[in-house]
């Protein structure tokens, strides 16, 4: 295109003017030379579409100038440098808002996204210079007209994001002419078949528009001749949105859904109420349908006054009254005021653009959540509240209580200590509905809370929460960020902070945007990060992958309501299923009697939505609920593990004697190969295995952990010593039962039950005493074995406890075995040589692998935060494991033991049960 054609479309502007917009054709024709679009046109002839498209709106020189050389400092050689040295004015700065972030900028910082980054310097430019966007909205209008040049892939990625961002992005600037336009080509492309029916629909609507427009104009100059000569009615074309409820609503009388639209333009605001009068006063009109936007206008500064009149033959009209002004500001928006000397107070129209600067700051690192907070606090649809003193606002729809308490007080809003919703004190969470009132006690003293966060929905909201929870030293944060990662790490069953290498959490914290873990800390002081995704990126995420997130587990939540209450906290309860996307299919109610009812929900929640859904439960029932959060799979995994560890270790016992009693050996040949063979084993697993980059090493200096070992060996001694004289089922009696004396001695049982229990247990040990195979000593290195089991539980459990030691238990349990197998070198000298014969050194291996050290294994794995004397009430499984095995096994059997197992398993499950 040459620069005379060009020139007849910019005659308005002053001869200056023209002249810096040549200079600007003339740069950009000569940037683009040689570059071509898709459909094989000259790139150039892109910037002067842009340029018309403007230029239709009205634009001044320097928003033409802007979109002649807006793509030319991301595509060509000139720089913003080189061009604000030629031009004058804001054009420089207007460039840079509309070019696309810079790639190179964004490296090492893994949690920002370029479009999203680019889409935020948009509209935090836009504060300053609204024009922005108008030329960003612009130059996607024209990309989407020849979007049929691009790949279909390509089509429809441009398309959604076109009208998931400035589809929405028009309206909130009322550029409504604009929006319908960018909407239709969007449709075009997402659901052809849908804009045939609408594009009908529309046509159809337009035919009976001017019908009605002539009934209710002739009506209204015969009723109110002198108002009727100081307005014009128009018809007026229904949103594409607008259109698609009509269509899905066609044949029923839906309330809030009508065919027509009749625009009203007047000479001034009062003219508008007498028009508003009048339809009333001829006409019925339709409940609820009054909406004043001229005293509280719409989020983008739309102002009018709306009302839906129903005619005598029951067609349904909405009526919109507006002045002349208002008109042109409800079709062109912002473009109406941003190129002329009223864009100095702009913002005024758009109250929505203050919130963008808290927006992006609260989110400086995360694109994500930046996305999140634009979508529901700019681009998502509304709701008005009513305040104290007659203060109106808008605000996102699906706020809560204290979003709009935010909303409305800012930071004074932090010392709220109770909301009000239409007279009635609610929750901090319950939900807000359009046009509802709200009042709030406020008290000078923050209350601000970390669970405030998970109260609110909007952006704007927890940016205020997150500033308020920052104050106060980073050091003092940090700490408070440790104790609520700590928290979290224990509830999930991951041990302590301690005992992990802090610099092994950086790969997942990295991911995240964190760089030190001290940051990371900071954050989930400040309600910028949750414990559980930072779980799940210190411990998860691998090496230059996108941090891990974390999984939700099937849960059970039970609870019970006063059916008294059911009524009162419908509204709050259906905000939680909202929140948590719970379906009435995954609730279940009975009644439970006196007047209380059981609700069980079966869904999908987080660590962290475990806790919530607990507060948020219980605040909506005035009455003490019985609440539980119970895994659903889980308790399956933990039992069949519990008994697989039973299991084995009911034939440790029967194995050990059999190998023993086949190859000869004593009770130091037995020890031997058992500390070794695992030592080696469990040494090569635990060197091999991730968990040595991850975490700290057990501290071998401390003498508690020698103790613990020497305890170990004399337990293995004095077994074998056992199981070298007597039976396995003798022996794993005689242990059942001291051990259940000693637990019943200690617990809460009547003087009569305990009495009964040892009258049970001497039985049992006379029963015994009357086997064939009894054996005395036996029976002595069974107590000694226990004597040493139970000081074993008390020191290793000091030393656990000393060293914060949880997920650390198989390396602790490693380090027992060397020392142990240490401790045990000066026994060689009492050694058989049988320890030397490689049948008798694999058959040991082989039963200390499977009997011994995969039940620890599975047991650490199970129940890393469990006491190993957290076993115990469980013993009546490992002693019928035990009878059965050597039943099986050696086919030994006599009536006294079998009648004495009998005794002790009854016991054994009694007091478990107790």
């Amino acid at each position: 295109m040459e620069w005379s054609a060009f020139k007849d479309s910019i005659r308005h502007l002053s001869p200056a003017d023209q002249e810096r917009v040549r200079k600007a054709f003339e740069m950009a024709k000569d940037a683009h030379r040689g570059q071509q679009r898709k459909s094989g046109e000259p790139y150039f002839i892109h910037a002067v579409a842009v340029a018309h498209l403007l230029i239709d709106m009205g634009a001044d020189a320097d928003t033409i100038i802007a979109a002649l050389l807006h793509d030319t400092v991301e595509d060509t050689p000139l720089t913003l440098a080189m061009i604000a040295k030629e031009l004058d004015g804001e054009v420089a700065s207007l460039i840079n808002g509309v070019t696309k972030l810079d790639a190179s900028k964004l490296e090492g910082h893994p949690t920002l996204e370029q479009e999203i980054e680019t889409l935020r310097k948009i509209f935090t430019t836009m504060q300053q210079d609204v024009r922005i966007m108008v030329i960003k909205l612009a130059d996607r209008m024209h990309n989407m007209k020849t979007i049929e040049h691009l790949k279909p892939e390509r089509q429809l990625s441009l398309t959604q994001e076109t009208q998931t961002v400035f589809v929405k992005i028009a309206d909130r600037l009322s550029m409504r002419d604009f929006r319908d336009a960018l909407e239709e080509l969007c449709l075009g492309i997402l659901e052809p078949d849908l804009l045939k029916k609408l594009v009908r629909l529309r046509g159809e609507n337009e035919k009976n528009g001017k019908k009605v427009i002539e009934t209710i104009s002739h009506t209204l100059t015969k009723s109110h001749p002198t108002l009727a000569k100081k307005c014009t009615l128009h018809y007026e074309t229904k949103s594409w949105g607008r259109l698609r409820a009509q269509l899905e609503a066609e044949g029923t009388a839906v309330t809030g859904v009508t065919s027509l639209t009749v625009a009203f333009s007047c000479k001034d605001v009062a003219t508008c109420y007498e028009v508003f009068g009048a339809l009333h006063q001829q006409w019925q009109r339709e409940t609820l349908s009054f909406e004043d936007f001229i005293n509280s206008p719409m989020i983008n500064g739309y102002q009018g006054l709306h009302t839906t009149i129903i005619t005598e033959n029951g067609i349904r009209i909405r009526c919109k009254i507006r002045t002349e002004a208002m008109d042109r500001y409800a079709h062109k928006g912002i473009t109406t005021k941003c190129f002329d000397s009223e864009a100095a107070g702009i913002l005024d129209y758009l109250p929505w653009t203050r919130r963008i600067a808290t927006l992006s700051a609260d989110t400086a690192d995360q694109s994500e959540q930046f996305w999140a907070s634009l979508q529901s606090d700019i681009l998502g649809d509304s709701i008005t509240v009513h305040g104290p003193n007659d203060k109106t606002i808008t605000l996102p729809k699906g706020s809560t209580a204290l979003d709009g308490a935010l909303y409305l007080f800012a930071e004074k809003a932090l010392g709220v200590t109770s909301i009000s919703i239409d007279g009635k004190e609610v929750s901090f969470f319950a939900p807000l509905e359009h046009a509802a009132s709200l009042d709030m006690t406020i008290v000078n003293t923050p209350q601000v809370k970390l669970e405030w966060l998970e109260w609110v929905n909007t952006g704007y909201a927890t940016a205020m929460i997150r500033e308020a929870l920052a104050s106060g030293s980073r050091q003092k944060r940090a700490a408070i960020g440790k104790q609520l990662l700590q928290k979290a790490m224990t509830k999930q069953g991951l041990g302590y902070l301690k005992e992990f290498k802090e610099d092994q959490f950086l790969t997942g914290l990295r991911a995240l945007g964190y760089a030190k873990f001290d940051a990371a800390l900071v954050a989930i002081a400040e309600g910028r990060l949750k414990p559980s995704s930072a779980i799940a990126a210190m411990l998860y995420t691998r090496e230059g992958k996108k941090a891990a997130k974390p999984t939700k587990q099937p849960c059970m939540v039970t609870f019970t309501l006063s059916a008294l209450s059911l009524h009162d906290v419908a509204d709050r309860f259906s905000f939680v299923t909202q929140k948590y996307g719970i379906t009435l299919s995954n609730i279940q109610l009975a009644p439970v009697g006196d007047g209380r009812t059981k609700i069980v929900i079966h869904t999908l929640l987080s660590p962290e939505e475990e806790q919530t859904i607990i507060n948020e439960l219980s605040a909506a029932d005035a009455t003490a609920a019985e609440i539980s959060v119970t895994p659903r799979t889980s308790v399956f995994h933990l039992l069949s593990g519990l008994f697989l560890v039973l299991f084995l270790w009911g034939l440790d016992p029967v194995f050990a004697r059999f190998l023993i009693s086949q190859h000869h050996l004593t009770p130091v040949d037995f020890t031997l190969l058992r500390f070794w063979s695992l030592a080696i084993a469990l040494s090569v697993v635990t060197m091999l295995s991730r968990r040595r980059k991850l975490l700290q090493p057990v501290r071998i200096g401390n003498p508690l952990l020698w103790l613990s070992s020497v305890l170990l060996t004399l337990i293995a001694l004095t077994t074998y010593a056992a199981l070298e004289q007597g039976t396995a089922t003798h022996y794993e009696i005689l242990m059942t039962t001291s051990v259940l004396l000693i637990a019943t001695a200690a617990g809460t049982l009547s003087s009569r039950k305990k009495l009964i229990l040892w009258t049970l247990f001497g039985s049992t040990l006379l029963l015994l005493r009357n086997s064939t195979a009894w054996n005395p000593q036996s029976s002595l290195f069974t107590l000694l074995s226990l004597v040493c089991f139970s000081a074993f539980l008390a020191v290793s459990g000091r030393y656990l406890r000393q060293e914060h030691i949880a997920r650390r238990r198989l390396e602790y349990y490693t380090a027992m075995l060397i020392i142990s197998s240490i401790l045990t070198l000066p026994l060689l000298v009492y050694a058989s040589e049988l320890i030397y014969d490689p049948l008798v050194v694999l058959q040991v291996t082989l039963f200390s692998t499977f009997f011994i050290g995969l039940p620890y294994y599975l047991y650490y794995e199970w129940a890393p935060r469990q006491e190993m004397g957290s076993i115990i009430p469980f013993a009546y499984v490992m002693l019928t494991v035990t009878f059965v095995g050597e039943l099986l096994l050696t086919h030994e059997f006599d009536e006294y033991t079998l009648l004495a197992f009998g005794a002790m398993t009854a016991v054994s499950y009694f007091t478990e049960k107790r």
